[in-house]
């Protein structure tokens, strides 16, 4: 039959022997489409190399994870529907974690250093969830490098090894007190004219909020803009 899709169970049964031998519980393929020779388009023929990781899952009582692209974003959020080629792979998946990096409005809304904003990424609220209940905020995690331990005389540096750790982004009244709270009331109520809500505007009060705090007006704008939504809405 033409365009038929063959399994070739030779390779389903070196894997299955494998994942006995060493106890496997988690198999991670990267990426998937290494695994298969179908087009990418082709919901009809990605459907039958999903499933034949699916009997697999199922009949070694595994978890198995499938590393795929997505189509290009330029720059937005990613969700599960943004999976690169046929629907099906998405569809047949109980799981589906969406991975977003770091944008620079975020890392500015954030106060986060432009130096520190390398390697950090989430998931969550656009990721699909068959099994569980859907996120309701975003999962953090940093890429940090991990030192493998094998130092020599000739090689000194020794390897690492990226490692996905939590990170929990900062708030943006973190750092802040009552005290602060009560200086940026005092000048107000003692006639600073800083009062515009536009931070266009030289009289924006995010200035005088800035000033207190001993934040760059203009670096750490988000921020201000959080903490005033939060103190007056």
């Amino acid at each position: 039959m033409q365009n038929e899709v063959v399994i070739q169970e030779p390779v389903v049964e070196a894997i299955e022997a494998s994942v006995r031998r060493f106890g496997v519980d988690v198999l991670i393929i990267d990426p998937f489409i290494h695994s298969h020779a179908v087009p990418e388009n082709d919901n009809s023929e990605l459907a039958v190399v999903v499933d034949a990781w699916r009997r697999l899952a199922d009949k070694l009582n595994i978890s198995i994870e499938l590393i795929h692209h997505m189509r290009k974003l330029n720059g937005q959020e990613a969700t599960h529907e943004d999976s690169r080629g046929a629907k099906a792979l998405v569809d047949a998946c109980r799981s589906v974690r969406a991975l977003s990096k770091l944008t620079k409005d975020q890392g500015a809304r954030l106060a986060i250093k432009e130096e520190d904003q390398a390697g950090l990424f989430y998931m969550g609220r656009g990721d699909k969830q068959n099994m569980a209940p859907s996120f309701s905020h975003d999962v953090w995690r940093r890429m940090v490098g991990v030192p493998l331990g094998n130092a020599t005389v000739e090689y000194p540096a020794g390897d690492e090894v990226g490692v996905a750790v939590g990170w929990i982004p900062p708030q943006p009244d973190e750092g802040v007190t009552r005290e602060h709270l009560f200086e940026i009331q005092r000048q107000l109520c003692n006639g600073d004219e800083r009062k515009a809500r536009a931070w266009q505007s030289k009289d924006w009060v995010g200035r005088l909020v800035a000033e207190v705090l001993q934040l760059d007006p203009d670096e750490h704008r988000k921020q201000i803009e959080k903490l005033l939504q939060i103190w007056i809405g």
